[in-house]
């Protein structure tokens, strides 16, 4: 139970209703399903009743839907709210190896979040080596 696959339809309406309705059904007819485990304190849960991804992002023209898999937050030092950069980067470092690909990958892939510039001053190897995807086109 950590984790869903979530979809998001194209709101053009080119997939038939009968799938849109056929997934949400598998949700909604669930019991061990909650959208209420897929998010963190007040927040609104990134999955809905339905089993649609509920947060908005662009879907490209030719694609008619996407699949993501939200997973239910869960720290296991029994603290509340997402990591501090500090408790982030003591992680990576308690880890043997220390685990920094996944922040780095983001960072350079321009998947960021606020807390990354600070995670990069406590520990700049976390800094990606490569510019990120919306630099390599401008230099096209």
């Amino acid at each position: 139970k950590w984790g869903v696959v979530g979809v998001k339809f194209r709101s053009s309406g080119r997939v038939p209703k009968a799938i849109v309705d056929a997934w949400s059904n598998q949700f909604e007819n669930n019991s061990d399903f909650n959208p209420i485990n897929f998010r963190m304190k007040d927040e609104v849960p990134a999955i809905s009743e339905q089993g649609i991804l509920n947060f908005e992002f662009e879907i490209p023209e030719d694609i008619d839907y996407v699949l993501a898999t939200p997973t239910a937050p869960r720290r296991f030092d029994g603290g509340v709210g997402y990591p501090s950069p500090q408790e982030i980067v003591s992680a990576i470092e308690s880890s043997d190896p220390p685990h920094e690909e996944y922040i780095r990958e983001n960072i350079r892939a321009g998947i960021e979040v606020d807390s990354h510039s600070e995670l990069i001053k406590l520990r700049p190897t976390l800094a990606p080596s490569r510019p990120k995807q919306s630099e390599d086109m401008t230099r096209k």
